[in-house]
């Protein structure tokens, strides 16, 4: 009998640890939604690096022959640069430096040749058309408006590729700030402490990861609708409508919004948890220093005459 209630005792201990393993071990895995947030994440800055590649079109153009070759062939346009009339990408740097050269170069032009063209153009009633470029006001007008714009563009570009890069950065970090949570899970006052902190980081790193990608697919659309649509009443320009870049830029931004959602529910519940544990405590403090009411007084405590 002494045997079977020490072999009893023992498979007792046995099944009492395997628990408390079991439960060690529950404690430690990553929740679902942390594991959702970070595949959103990761995935999100995948594909903002996928956005900077200058092969990845965020705009296209349809052949437009009412132009003689110019507008040939289908034409893109990417963070880097757009492509000409042979299908090659130009850099929006080299177009930039092109045109303002070009449009230098025409207002740099000796004034009597200017005048001379001019009043031949009038008199056979051209406006200057039939001497060229450099003696056709409005087409040195348009110059000059591609410049501008081109300018613009090869700055929102260029902003828009390092937006992407820093949110890709902070989304790669996601995984490893949620990881480095888990040191800080205890009942310790300094350790909750610590948690809650850690948690606000990795939320304002996940908001940065949201933020720059949307800032740079809002700042690339919107500058060159307004580039289509100035260049379009001036000349002939067809419009670029949205291609694979914006897409997936849209993909990332909704992606990683859902990540910035779950995040900011870990910090509110996380936050939420410690302020509710410290006031349970405050609370059991405070009834424990509280006076014992006369009533409930044992016999010998009370005031004189009890």
């Amino acid at each position: 009998a002494a045997q079977v209630y020490i072999l009893h005792l023992i498979t007792k201990q046995v099944h009492t640890f395997l628990v408390l393993e079991v439960m060690a071990k529950k404690k430690k895995e990553t929740p679902l939604s942390d594991q959702i947030m970070i595949f959103f994440c990761c995935f999100s800055g995948l594909l903002c690096l996928v956005c900077c590649v200058p092969k990845v079109p965020y705009r296209y153009a349809e052949s437009y022959s009412g132009f003689h070759q110019r507008f040939a062939m289908q034409r893109s346009y990417s963070l880097y640069g757009a492509t000409d009339y042979l299908g090659s990408v130009v850099s929006w740097m080299s177009l930039r430096s092109n045109t303002c050269k070009a449009m230098k170069e025409m207002n740099s032009q000796n004034p009597l040749l200017a005048g001379i063209g001019q009043l031949a153009g009038s008199s056979v009633g051209t406006g200057g058309a039939a001497l060229g470029c450099g003696m056709w006001q409005i087409c040195k007008e348009d110059i000059a408006a591609r410049c501008n714009h081109y300018t613009t563009i090869m700055a929102v570009g260029l902003t828009s590729i390092v937006f992407h890069i820093i949110g890709a950065v902070a989304l790669f970090m996601v995984p490893m700030m949620v990881n480095s949570e888990k040191e800080f899970t205890g009942k310790s006052k300094k350790k909750k402490k610590k948690l809650v902190e850690a948690v606000t980081l990795t939320m304002q790193t996940v908001a940065a990861g949201f933020v720059f990608p949307m800032l740079s697919y809002a700042m690339y659309m919107l500058s060159t609708d307004a580039m289509f649509h100035a260049l379009s009443r001036r000349a002939a320009y067809p419009y670029g409508y949205a291609s694979v870049g914006a897409i997936v830029n849209g993909v990332v931004v909704g992606f990683s919004l859902i990540a910035l959602l779950i995040a900011w529910r870990r910090w509110s519940t996380t936050g939420q948890e410690s302020s509710d544990e410290e006031g349970s405590e405050e609370e059991s403090g405070d009834m424990a220093a509280a006076p014992m009411p006369e009533a409930m007084a044992p016999p010998g405590m009370g005031p004189p005459g009890m």
